[in-house]
């Protein structure tokens, strides 16, 4: 086959064509031009129809990828968020490069047809209608690249823009007649975006449009994106056109073309209405967020822009409601926490005061804001609940519950502001009515109360507490602690409240975990009660009620237990029972620690150690308590838990449990008792008792005499009655008395003599003491 004459330049085209195609060109294309180019076939059919593809697909793409910023676009025919506008021109310039790579390679082919002098060219060629179709391709191509280099014009700068739109337009005005309607729809909206620099072009665009529009064969697509388009660029559009045109639009064989639906209703808003759009977005609701997301963006613009001193919604006067509930709800699924600002300003202005908006924002703050959170919520409940909303699917109660449970953060997180988590439960709780929560109710009861509105608190009480619902024991029990607190010292109130205590146990309500952990607690109260009687009955009725109540704290019922031991006289028991309840972490078993080593102390130790033959156990596990309760003291009783502290290392015995020498335990007393001397009174029983203990094993025996002889001044009674602690005291000082220097035998069986005989109420234990001493001293 011959080569065409021309065929170093056609050479030349389809190097240049290789090198500039080869980063960025598809696959198919490189493939094309190489093999025209190395060999200098002539174009088959196939490498006709793969170059029409080729242009076709990518600019699919490109209106596939450039769908978001084309339409921010036509929201308002500019671009309020520069990303928008950034991605629109980056799209653009990228598809304009690609698919001027096509052209070049159609007109390559058309070229080395038009060349191609064979015999067979017609049978190729010209029956095929193949050198036909690459001329049209190629204009194609052409026209789909001037309708992406209109996209680059729009963000391109003056002076380029307008030479990017006269190449537009020059384009247009050289294509096929079969691309006339598309040419001429580019060619007005060329001079249309023209005509904002200068007015004489849009004479010039209507008259394309109306052009088009006459044309006897124009599609239901082509006749309403002109008609869109003459509306857009008419001098003093009207708000009727609109509408006409929606109501022919919705009849149409492309009613449901997208993008059209879009750019109707948001021409609609530049005339206020928002049915369109919300026909719109109930067609389409993944879309919603797109267009909320590009009406926020003209929000931002305008809020921002807002000059100083000037009234709220003053640069929002042309965007409606629906339009910021749009906006609202675009801000509250991307990115948030951005847009919090913007919201709350939003809430400011009251036509935008609805209850979506109130409630975007109130979600939208509830981490960064949690108090402006709640009132929005309240904010938002009361608008719904006003006017029922249909934009939100919450009722308003659902509303107001969500910032009851976001006031409960805040109740407890920022003491400061608790009010506002009042409030909400109020109102929650108002707006409830009988449907209440009965849990928030509860709650808000508890607020009340420690807020000190004890009467609201109660009120609320005794609603929970006359029905049969979660709560109803707990509030029984509730009203019960408020009665007692507020007189403790009514005798009457008492008797009463400890009577509805017990009927309140005995109830056949408890059925689930919550009513058995109020039925401890009630349990609990009640045990108090009966162990501040003196019986031994009460003390018997606790360890009972403890053995028979599930869910009772397990420290706590240790140390009801150790106080119940006690007033049986079952003392190491209780001790016991204590060192268990200490293995918790926390001090709660501290003060009836002391109250029963103290009894231990006060009362029957001298005459425990006579007695029990594992006395060595015994104490040490009163050593091991002590221990335990001054880690824990109180500032308030420090002291006393000193005292008790030191008597009991001063009663373990000289010798451990192993046989060893102990003086550890004297010498820990030591010290307890020199950082007390200037902390206690010195009449103080407690620190007589302990210091006579202290002297007597230091062998100082003529001191020691002389402060059990305080105590024994101390345990007189007024009636001249000698007590169990009196004849303790006595005998102890004859003890030390007996041990100095110049007293003698005969001298210390005397005195006991004297009292053998002149008293008549000598306890049992101590007369015994005294017999066995007296008959020591005779041997």
């Amino acid at each position: 086959m011959n080569l065409p004459i021309n065929k170093v330049g056609y050479l030349f085209l389809c190097f240049i064509l290789i090198d500039t195609a080869w980063a960025t060109g598809p696959p198919y294309i490189l493939h094309v031009q190489a093999t025209l180019c190395s060999s200098l076939v002539l174009p088959s059919g196939d490498d006709i129809s793969a170059q029409e593809k080729g242009s076709l697909r990518r600019f699919e793409r490109f209106n596939r990828e450039s769908i978001e910023p084309r339409l921010a676009w036509e929201y308002r025919d500019c671009f309020f968020d520069p990303k928008d506008a950034e991605k629109l021109s980056e799209l653009a310039k990228q598809a304009g490069l690609d698919l001027e790579k096509i052209y070049l390679a159609q007109e390559v082919m058309r070229k080395r047809i038009e060349d191609y002098e064979g015999d067979d060219w017609e049978r190729l060629y010209g029956q095929t209608g193949l050198w036909r179709k690459v001329c049209v391709d190629a204009q194609r191509t052409r026209l789909m690249k001037a309708q992406v280099d209109y996209y680059v014009a729009l963000t391109a700068e003056p002076e380029k823009k307008r030479q990017i739109l006269q190449d537009v337009i020059d384009v247009c005005k050289l294509s096929e007649p079969a691309f006339r309607l598309t040419a001429g729809l580019l060619k007005a909206r060329a001079l249309g975006l023209m005509a904002r620099g200068e007015r004489v072009f849009k004479e010039k665009a209507i008259a394309e449009l109306e052009s088009i529009l006459s044309a006897k064969d124009l599609t239901d697509e082509a006749r309403f994106a002109a008609e869109l388009e003459k509306i857009k660029t008419a001098q003093n559009p009207e708000a009727g056109q609109t509408e006409d045109l929606a109501g022919r639009f919705r009849r149409s064989k492309c009613a449901d073309d997208f993008e059209l639906n879009l750019k109707l209703a948001f021409l609609a808003l530049r005339f206020s209405e928002t049915g369109l759009l919300k026909h719109l977005v109930a067609g389409w609701p993944e879309a919603e967020g797109f267009v909320g997301s590009v009406i926020l963006s003209r929000i931002a613009q305008r809020l921002a822009g807002r000059t100083a001193g000037a009234p709220d919604g003053e640069n929002l006067s042309d965007i409606t409601v629906f339009e910021v509930e749009l906006a609202a709800g675009a801000a509250g699924e991307k990115q948030a926490e951005k847009h919090e600002e913007i919201l709350s300003q939003l809430c400011k202005i009251e036509r935008f005061q609805t209850p979506l908006l109130f409630y975007v924002t109130a979600e939208t703050l509830s981490e960064s804001a949690p108090v402006e959170a709640v009132e929005y919520y309240r904010l938002s409940a009361l608008a719904q609940h006003k006017q029922k909303s249909k934009n939100i699917e919450l009722e308003a109660v659902e509303i107001a519950e969500k910032g009851v449970q976001l006031a409960h953060r805040v109740y407890y997180e920022r003491p400061a502001e608790r009010q506002i988590a009042l409030n909400m439960a109020g109102f929650y709780c108002a707006l409830a009515g009988d449907g209440v929560d009965e849990t928030i109710q509860y709650i808000y009861s508890c607020w009340l109360s420690d807020e000190g509105q004890s009467s609201k608190a109660n009120e609320l009480l005794e609603q929970i507490a006359r029905g049969t619902g979660k709560y109803a024991s707990q509030a029984r029990l509730d009203l019960i602690v408020q009665a007692l607190k507020e007189d403790p010292d009514d005798l009457q109130l008492r008797y009463e409240m400890t009577k509805k205590l017990k009927s309140l146990i005995n109830s056949p309500d408890f059925q689930d975990e919550h009513d058995r952990t109020v039925k401890a607690e009630a349990v609990d109260l009640y045990c108090q009660f009966l162990l501040e009687n003196d019986d031994k009955t009460s003390a018997q009725e606790v360890l009972r009620l403890i053995e028979g109540t599930e869910g009772m704290s397990i420290q706590r019922s240790h140390i009801l237990r150790a106080a119940a031991l006690k007033k049986l006289g079952r003392f190491w028991a209780a001790v016991n029972e204590l060192l268990t309840a200490a293995k918790f972490d926390n001090c709660e078993y501290a003060i009836e620690g002391l109250d029963v080593l103290r009894a231990i102390l006060g009362n029957r130790i001298d005459e425990h150690k006579s007695y029990m033959s594992d006395f060595m156990l015994y104490i040490d596990a009163c050593d091991r308590l002590a221990e335990h309760c001054l880690a824990c003291a109180q500032p308030g009783w420090q002291v006393q838990a000193g005292l008790i502290r030191a008597e009991v290392a001063i009663l373990c015995p000289r010798k451990n449990l192993a046989g060893e020498d102990n003086n550890e335990s004297l010498d820990k007393a030591e010290r307890i008792l020199s950082k007390l001397s200037v902390k206690c009174l010195d009449n103080d029983i407690d620190r007589l008792r302990c210091k006579a203990r202290f002297l007597m094993a230091k062998h100082q025996f003529a001191d020691a005499a002389r402060a059990w002889g305080r105590v024994r001044a101390a345990n007189k009674s007024q009636t001249g009655k000698k007590s169990w602690k009196w004849w303790r005291a006595k005998f102890y000082e004859i003890q030390c008395w007996s041990r100095l220097s110049d007293t003698t035998d005969t001298e210390v069986a005397h005195a006991v003599e004297v009292l053998q005989h002149s008293c008549t109420d000598i306890p049992p234990f101590w007369a015994g003491r005294f017999e066995a001493f007296k008959a020591a001293v005779e041997q």
